[in-house]
């Protein structure tokens, strides 16, 4: 991260990504990392984001989650620019933006518009 470069986890299924990168999230934010860098962006299959919601809330409650998926990530206040509008407001507030392969790929435009 303090090169500026991104990274994937990929493992078999119940090895621990969840805490393995829930870690390593809190070790950024106790650095101050989320502070001047923006939120990280965690991109998982959607039968995982309730899991993922819950680990975090269990593992690092001090983290601040928005989750970007379903038909309301776009009712932001008139004037916000729907998804993008949502989007910016939530990366102005959130340490992770937890989003879907679909809502990415939806959404590209607005996610590219922001540092991870």
């Amino acid at each position: 991260a303090g090169r500026g470069l991104g990274c994937v986890l990929a493992d078999d299924m119940g090895l621990g990504k969840t805490i393995q990168a829930l870690s390593l999230l809190l070790f950024l934010q106790e650095g101050g990392h989320f502070q001047t860098a923006g939120p990280a962006l965690l991109v998982v299959p959607a039968s995982l984001l309730h899991n993922w919601q819950r680990e975090a809330h269990r593992f690092a409650p001090s983290l601040t989650l928005h989750t970007h998926h379903g038909a309301g990530r776009g009712s932001g206040k008139a004037g916000q620019g729907g998804a993008a509008g949502s989007l910016s407001a939530a990366c102005r507030r959130a340490d992770i933006v937890l989003t879907t392969y679909a809502t990415l790929r939806t959404d590209l435009a607005a996610v590219r518009r922001h540092k991870w």
